[in-house]
């Protein structure tokens, strides 16, 4: 995959359920995860969109989803 692709699919997948975090952060993982060199794109193109770097929102996110299970 070539660099225009990748932007081309990263703007596909930002698109998805309307542009949920949790959503797009899941499916950003799965790209990273098959295409690492686009990592540093994917991540910067989620902090631009969202206002929060992807690490620091899934580490929230994590917590927050922890407390809503605890007992």
């Amino acid at each position: 995959m070539r660099k225009g692709e990748a932007q081309k699919v990263l703007e596909i997948i930002f698109e998805c359920d309307g542009g949920c975090k949790y959503c797009v952060s899941s499916l950003l993982d799965l790209f990273i995860a098959n295409f690492s060199e686009y990592e540093d794109i994917a991540k910067k193109a989620f902090e631009n969109k969202f206002g929060i770097g992807m690490e620091d929102f899934l580490s929230q996110s994590h917590k927050e989803h922890s407390r809503k299970n605890e007992p």
